[in-house]
């Protein structure tokens, strides 16, 4: 990306996007005076940010390209003044612009004039007007020193005489002389009010135009803590023409942020999310144009776009990352708000903060909703402005009542949108926070498992590894690699979390939750999806039952193969045969694996052999034959028969010992259970055990009897 924008005004008019030249140049006739003209004040005013400073740059600019040029004075009192002595320092830099050495007869006799008179503004307070003359008068003789050690120097202090000796000599320059003053409203109280006295009496010369910029605002809250009332009439006395920057219009302020926006670079793209550069554009015109009112708005949002972006592109929606910079630098306590209590914004939550009835989520939301009330208060601004109707875009929730959204999503956490927790973290973090992973991580390792493992390796490791599995999900969905490529890569992911045994909890066994999803059902999800999206479904689901990774997780696929083929109204992927090859292949697959044990994993061994008990019993009969007898538990496991999930206790399960009553010794497995129940303190082992000793459904937190009744 480019670099930076340092808020730096524009220089010449070739930066000029704003239409704003024709404006400078007018203005530049006007302040270039004729001879024998009076003192002419014009000031530039405009709040914070609104480009007085490019408008006097370009003031500057058609003075260079006139053919009678002023004498041009730049004084910045808030970087070059001294605020003990701003009068003085003033004159002094008056002086040293005012192009003396180009009239070598008249230079030193104006240039000692000049330095005289502000010798007697060496105190900074001594401001005509300020105080009595004789006070004055007394200062000026302590501030002088030498000059002023005997009575007879004393008519050296006559102020007035001595600012006739310099008008004088000006007038013998013979050209016009514009004084910029810039940043007036930087500058403290006290040294604002300085400013104007010295423009309204000190340096009142001929043929000189003084051009001012400021903050109108700012100043008449200056005036007013000086005790000037009718502070705006003051400034009128004060400035004989008072011009406000030109208005910038919608279409100048569009063009503005179009290129601001281009200038970020080839990496910057809104592609990466379906509709979401519509969506920007929408949510621009609608709201974001209301509140970047000025190029300084814009350039700092922009700014801090480019940083979150550069740390979390394709993590987070691009539309939704700008609308939080904006956010961030416009309105800081709002941005603060949400990074404080980011629950109370979101409606999609991953299982992380379930909201058990819409009373909880109302009531957060009021809560936000009263805490932004209380911030808009304080800045004068009613409930009922472009900042809410901005939120409600990228939290939909929020809305008082039914807010139409033309860009609303059923999934926002597929669709990069900060309405998810798991994005708006990424988003408020500026990265990628722990417990969660990044898309690029994702897309790393789909495009090359074996050179990108960290990626997943550090998901493990974060504790991020549903979140891996997730996003690995989403980026399935945009089929940028063929099923069979994923099936290797899917394969190569599963070897990895199989041997970090993350497949051993009761919930890959079976979950009874309804948000967050157990590492098993998601990689069964993530190979029915690429099922689902392969034209070739019979040769995509060998090669996953090829891969003895797999096995594990395309045992459900192949069981809603066998139900498309018994009744169920869902559409079939195979026809018959196809169906029952398919089945016959994984039939022979799953009996390898099991009578071999190489799955290393009772868990997964269940799931392999459930498709054989629904479709018949006879190679799951021969496969326990082969079993070791004395393994108690790992026939428990794969006799498993209903299991299920009750609200006050949790997960239960039962073995079903007829399945195995021609394949092992029933009564001698019961007795075995029981002696393994005196060694076992696993919940869901002991549960297995228990329910093999009776052949009752058990509770799998505390091994109690289900009762039916």
């Amino acid at each position: 990306m480019t670099s930076y924008h340092n808020d730096q005004p524009i220089n010449r008019s070739q930066q000029d996007q704003l239409n704003r030249f024709s404006f400078s140049r007018s203005l530049a006739k006007i302040a270039a005076l004729d001879a024998n003209s009076p003192c002419l004040t014009i000031s530039i005013e405009g709040c914070w940010g609104t480009g007085k400073t490019s408008i006097i740059n370009l003031v500057k600019q058609s003075f260079d390209e006139s053919s009678n040029p002023p004498i041009v004075v730049q004084y910045n009192p808030w970087v070059n003044g001294k605020p003990k002595s701003l009068i003085e320092d003033f004159l002094v830099q008056f002086t040293s612009q005012l192009g003396l050495a180009d009239h070598p007869e008249k230079g030193m006799q104006v240039a000692k004039e000049l330095l005289s008179y502000s010798k007697l503004f060496s105190v900074a307070k001594l401001i005509p007007g300020v105080e009595p003359f004789g006070s004055l008068v007394e200062n000026i003789f302590k501030g002088v020193g030498e000059a002023t050690k005997s009575l007879s120097d004393l008519k050296k202090l006559d102020v007035q005489a001595q600012k006739e000796k310099v008008v004088e000599c000006l007038r013998n320059i013979d050209k016009p002389i514009v004084v910029i003053i810039d940043d007036i409203d930087r500058l403290t109280p006290n040294e604002c009010f300085q400013v104007l006295r010295l423009v309204k009496a000190i340096a009142d010369f001929p043929r000189t135009t003084f051009l001012l910029a400021f903050d109108p605002v700012y100043l008449q809250s200056v005036l007013a803590a000086n005790n000037i009332s009718n502070s705006s009439q003051y400034i009128d006395k004060i400035v004989q023409l008072r011009l406000p920057v030109p208005l910038i219009t919608e279409d100048d302020l569009n063009a503005l942020v179009d290129t601001t926006l281009e200038q970020l670079g080839p990496d910057f793209t809104f592609e990466h999310y379906e509709d979401d550069r519509e969506r920007f554009t929408y949510i621009y015109h609608r709201y974001i144009k209301k509140i970047l009112d000025s190029p300084r708005d814009v350039k700092r949002a922009v700014n801090h776009f480019k940083f979150v972006y550069q740390l979390v592109k394709h993590e987070v929606s691009t539309t939704d990352l700008f609308i939080l910079s904006v956010l961030a630098t416009k309105y800081g306590k709002i941005y603060e708000h949400i990074k404080s209590e980011p629950y109370q914004y979101t409606s999609q939550h991953n299982g992380k903060n379930f909201w058990l009835t819409s009373t909880d989520k109302e009531q957060a939301v009021q809560e936000a909703r009263d805490r932004r009330s209380k911030i808009y208060n304080s800045m004068d601004m009613p409930n009922d402005n472009p900042i809410e109707g901005l939120l409600e875009e990228i939290f939909p929730s929020i809305g008082r009542s039914f807010h139409y959204n033309s860009y609303g999503v059923d999934d926002a956490d597929a669709a990069g949108r900060v309405d998810s927790i798991d994005r708006l973290s990424t988003a408020l973090h500026i990265g990628t926070p722990r417990g969660l992973c990044s898309d690029e991580d994702v897309r790393r390792f789909i495009e090359n498992a074996e050179e990108n493992m960290d990626a997943l390796e550090s998901a493990i490791n974060g504790n991020a590894t549903s979140r891996f599995l997730e996003l690995y999900g989403f980026q399935l969905e945009n089929k940028q690699h063929n099923p069979e490529h994923c099936i290797d890569n899917l394969s190569k992911l599963a070897e990895v979390l199989m041997a970090n045994n993350l497949f051993n909890q009761p919930s890959d066994l079976f979950s009874d939750m309804f948000v967050k999803v157990s590492h098993y059902k998601a990689l069964c999800g993530l190979v029915r999806k690429i099922v689902r999206i392969a034209e070739d479904k019979v040769t995509l689901l060998n090669k996953a039952i090829d891969e003895l990774a797999l096995l594990p997780f395309v045992s459900e696929s192949v069981q809603l193969m066998v139900r498309q083929h018994t009744g169920s109204s869902e559409s079939q992927w195979l026809s018959e045969s196809d169906a029952t090859a398919v089945f016959d292949t994984y039939s022979a697959a799953a009996e390898q694996a099991l009578t071999q044990n190489q799955l290393n994993s009772k868990i997964l061994e269940y799931h392999v052999i459930s498709p054989l008990w629904v479709s018949g019993t006879e190679t799951g009969k021969r496969i326990l034959s082969a079993i070791d007898q004395n393994d108690v538990l790992r026939i428990g496991y794969l006799l498993i028969g209903e299991i299920g999930a009750s609200s006050s206790n949790g997960t239960y399960l039962s073995v079903n010992l007829e399945k195995a009553s021609s394949s092992v010794n029933v009564l001698t497995l019961k007795e075995e259970a029981q002696t393994q129940l005196e060694l076992t303190k696993d919940p869901l082992d002991r549960a297995i055990l228990l329910s093999t000793h009776d052949g009752l459904k058990h509770y799998v937190s505390d091994g109690t009897i289900k009762s039916d009744f």
